[in-house]
């Protein structure tokens, strides 16, 4: 006997090792062993799961349940009806548990269809796929599950719209700090017509949530966010590891107007269909970490909007042929080249605006576009510098008057400091050009008189510092 129950023991741990449930592991209920009945070692098997083990009651919601019993949530046989029944059964921050039994359905109708109003209970579906618990929604402005005390944890629930624009799946209340959502998923439902506009809608001062390992699929054009955070100040939010694909006009977590603080989000793939919307869009002074996700969205720029959260290796992809890049990312990394490309009048011009730190410019070559007019002109190109860094020429000033088309102007280092004009028959391809530092302000070339034509000036550069920036003018 001892053999057997060690081996039971064994299978449990096993099972978590390798990421079963204990409810995937046949119990044979109906058959006895020795001293233990099947019922006992399910029984065992959910305080294992549940953690329900202490001074916690253990209810049970069923509404397969077959006429008979007397409704006390009790037993499987005595099993409440609802959910919201079964809450009504257990008592303050004494660790209930409500177990939820497989193909358990119910179709909220009304505001508060289950109100999870009392402290310290788990909520825990039974079963996998579409056999665990499943909620449907079928009035767009009505029926929703209210977090309504501290430290409520709902787990492997299906929560399912049916009917276009339902207004929440799950609506936290201030009240619900500490609560936890795990393990369930929320669905578009039979059609694609149909969503929830913001699927968790989190009150002001709801504070300490956790809301991780969910699946989300809601492809349906109507839906505002997945999280949606616009109601007021939110403090030490943490959501990890879920999986949400859909379409959200504003963003899949959208905290729009309002602060949140020290929040963490980590680890979630994330598609959002929805043209130039956001993965994550957050008020200019939230706070926070935002890690390590993966996210689909058809533009890099409107994909993250981190506010003012620490971002640490976010991979986003905007093509489904394309692998994807980390973003936001530095605007430029010092020690890599980069080109920037600007087309001016032969006459007095602003070139590049350089910002954030000096730069190696490694080359710097213009092209005549548009035959120069028949004037006596010249030009140079020098730095108009910030406050803290010095005005300087690059190089002498040349004679432009008549230039052709083609002409190339180049700082070579056969002349250094000499801008030297190339006709297009010259082979300028061969000279090298000069290196030249270049501090912040403005790259300007400066023309000797007024006259007609255009040049293209093409220049590649090296940051010394990270975030340096060249904007052509």
């Amino acid at each position: 006997m001892k053999k057997f129950i060690v081996f039971l023991i064994m299978i449990m741990l096993t099972a978590s090792v390798f990421g079963a449930s204990a409810f995937d592991i046949k119990w044979w209920s109906q058959e006895t062993y020795s001293n233990l009945p099947g019922n006992t070692l399910r029984a065992w098997a959910e305080d294992m799961e549940g953690g329900s083990i202490g001074t916690g009651s253990k209810f049970y919601v069923d509404s397969g349940v077959a006429t008979g019993g007397d409704s006390s949530g009790s037993s499987w046989t005595n099993a409440a009806a609802t959910l919201d029944a079964g809450v009504a059964l257990c008592t303050a921050n004494r660790g209930d548990t409500i177990y939820v039994a497989q193909g358990h359905a119910e179709t909220w109708t009304a505001i508060n269809s289950a109100d999870l109003d009392i402290a310290g209970i788990t909520v825990i579906g039974l079963g996998t796929g579409t056999d665990r618990p499943t909620f449907t929604y079928t009035t767009a402005t009505a029926g929703e599950l209210v977090l309504a005390a501290v430290n409520v944890t709902i787990r492997n629930l299906v929560f399912q719209s049916g009917i276009a624009n339902v207004v929440h799946a799950i609506e936290i209340e201030a009240d619900a700090d500490g609560s936890v959502i795990e393990f369930c998923e929320f669905l578009s439902g039979s059609t694609d017509a149909y969503e929830f506009v913001d699927a968790i809608q989190v009150t002001a001062a709801a504070d300490d949530l956790i809301i991780r390992y969910n699946k989300v699929t809601e492809t349906t054009a109507g839906a505002i966010s997945w999280l949606d955070l616009s109601a007021g100040v939110v403090d030490n939010l943490s959501m990890y590891g879920n999986e949400i694909y859909g379409d959200y006009s504003t963003g899949v977590v959208d905290s729009t107007g309002r602060i949140q603080t020290l929040g963490y989000y980590g680890f979630n793939t994330i598609t959002n269909l929805s043209s130039g919307d956001a993965a994550f869009y957050f008020n200019a002074a939230a706070t926070g970490v935002i890690e390590f996700n993966r996210i689909y969205a058809d533009a890099l720029a409107t994909s993250i909007d981190p506010g003012s959260m620490k971002c640490f290796e976010n991979y986003v992809s905007i093509a489904v042929d394309q692998s994807a890049v980390v973003y936001p990312a530095p605007a430029t990394v010092a020690g890599k080249t980069y080109a920037t490309v600007m087309t001016a009048t032969s006459t007095t011009d602003d070139l590049f605006d350089v910002d954030g730190g000096g730069i190696l410019i490694t080359s710097l070559t213009g092209i005549v576009t548009t035959q120069i007019g028949n004037v006596t002109n010249t030009i140079e190109i020098s730095l108009d510098a910030d406050s803290g860094w010095l005005d300087y020429d690059f190089c002498t000033a040349v004679d432009t008057d008549n230039d052709a088309a083609g002409t190339r102007y180049v700082i070579s280092n056969v002349n250094e400091g000499v801008f030297t004009p190339l006709e297009g028959a010259d082979a300028g391809a061969t000279v090298l050009n000069q290196q030249l530092h270049c501090g912040e302000g403005m790259i300007i070339q400066t023309a000797g008189a007024s006259t007609t034509g255009a040049i293209k000036w093409y220049m590649t550069w090296i940051p010394y510092e990270d975030g340096t920036t060249v904007t052509a003018q």
